[in-house]
């Protein structure tokens, strides 16, 4: 019939395909409204009670015990509603005295030192006439474990502090405990149980680099280690493989300021603190010896701090020749402590291929780069970076009669250039500054050709450049 109606011999039936709401065009208001617009929230009225318990409970965090929270729902005609919440915080609890209990005098000496430069940094008395703020003192805690543990003791930690608290409802005042017990560590007879031991301050007995790597071998790993059934991961650290050869790196000798203030008379002595352990697989290490002591802060025969810890780890890491980084610490009877870097190397070599496209007033441009990285050139950490650049452009003329027409690639360019980032001040010994200066050395050369239609133009560059 509606074939007949449309003077048409056959009815097709017209069939709307069916598409996805993310795939619809939005205008400019359902795009705000759905892409920016918060979803509406179903009025629940568990989750308002659970609202004001919750903004209770925060209020007795901070000290506000005996606060009111109070609510009220307002719903209106078009079913919406509007919860208003009123707070009344009452008087809060403020510590009023402090005592302390310790029966270690490292621990006790150490928190003393603690407690005068946290008065001397806020200028004011950090817990006493502050308010009993549950968030505060636990920072406060954490606080006091960072510095023990910078002070030698390692292995404190904020739940070797517990609190003991003495409240006054009347006044508001609270009386403040400090109490610090002792390090609690596995059991070497039942490893399900915790024992005590006493805190003392932790010294540096060896430290050791594991370089987990096979690159420097030209037979298989087994085969090098002449057992096929050995085991080919690290006892230490399993998820490292096993290193055959050992490397003692003791070549640095005490300096004038160390022999005056250790009273050495010797010239020749060498240095305990600059001395470490390399493992490794093959004929060398793939990394210098002296780049890798240079990164270490945990020196032999010196007390251990977590922050030299840190910054050795982020030493290492900005040397950009490991993929993995992981220290461990070993403890050893009579407070001593073994160091163990854990590196795995990173890919040495990479190359990257970078092609552009350009439009500027109309005029058209192609270019592209060819970039290569070695980031241990020499093994001592050197980064050389070449890269090889050219292109096309389009310029128009300066002098145009008008008989041309039309846009050409008339502008060549190339320009290769180098890169070499060296540790130390280069040519001098990279272990003749401290530590704590890591000087670099850039030198970089490059070179630019233009080819233009008025004008060739060649640009060569040199600079060398020390960075401290």
């Amino acid at each position: 019939l509606r074939a007949q109606r449309k003077n048409k011999e056959y009815y097709t039936e017209k069939i709307i395909p069916l598409k996805s709401i993310d795939d619809v065009r939005l205008f400019l208001r359902e795009w705000l409204k759905y892409k920016y617009g918060q979803k509406p929230i179903v009025f629940d009225s568990i989750l308002f009670e659970k609202s004001k318990e919750q903004m209770n409970l925060f209020l007795k965090r901070k000290g506000y015990y005996y606060g009111e929270v109070l609510g009220e729902i307002i719903y209106k005609k078009n079913k919406t509603a509007k919860a208003f919440y009123s707070i009344q915080t009452g008087a809060p609890y403020v510590i009023d005295s402090i005592f302390v209990k310790c029966g270690n005098s490292a621990v006790s000496g150490a928190y003393n030192k603690f407690l005068r430069k946290k008065k001397e940094s806020m200028g004011i008395d950090p817990l006493k006439g502050q308010l009993f703020d549950l968030d505060y003192l636990s920072s406060y805690r954490d606080d006091i474990a960072k510095y023990m543990r910078n002070e030698a003791l390692y292995g404190f930690n904020a739940t070797n502090i517990t609190m003991s608290v003495d409240t006054n409802k009347t006044t508001k005042k609270v009386i403040l405990g400090l109490v610090f017990g002792a390090r609690m560590i596995p059991s070497t007879v039942n490893k399900d149980s915790l024992v005590a031991v006493s805190q003392a301050p932790a010294r540096i007995h060896e430290v050791h680099y594991h370089l987990s790597d096979t690159s420097m071998l030209k037979v298989p790993f087994t085969t090098y280690l002449n057992n096929p059934s050995l085991e080919i991961k690290d006892s230490i650290d399993n998820q490292f493989l096993k290193t055959k050869n050992i490397l003692f790196y003791k070549e640095l000798f005490y300096t004038k300021k160390k022999r005056e203030e250790k009273h050495i008379k010797d010239k020749d002595s060498l240095n305990p603190e600059r001395m470490v352990f390399i493992h490794f697989n093959g004929k060398q290490p793939i990394i210098s010896a002296d780049i890798l002591e240079l990164q270490n802060y945990l020196e032999m025969t010196n007390i251990y701090k977590e922050d030299y810890l840190e910054r050795s780890y982020r030493s290492l890491n900005q040397l950009g020749v490991f993929s993995t980084i992981k220290p461990t610490i070993i403890e050893l009877p009579g407070h001593q402590l073994d160091v163990h870097y854990f590196l795995s190397p990173a890919k040495k070599q990479s190359f990257s291929f970078d092609p552009k496209f350009t439009s500027s007033f109309g005029l058209l441009g192609t270019a592209a780069s060819i970039k290569y990285t070695n980031k241990n050139l020499f093994g001592g950490a050197e980064k050389l970076t070449l890269t090889l650049g050219g292109g096309f452009e389009s310029q128009p003329a300066v002098f145009d009669d008008g008989t041309r027409s039309g846009a050409s690639f008339n502008t060549f360019e190339f320009g290769p250039s180098l890169k070499l980032d060296i540790p130390g001040l280069f040519p001098t010994k990279v272990t003749l500054f401290s530590k704590r200066q890591k000087p670099r050395t850039l030198i970089s050369i490059g070179y630019n050709y233009e080819k233009r239609a008025i004008f060739d133009r060649n640009v060569f560059q040199l600079n060398y450049n020390w960075k401290f």
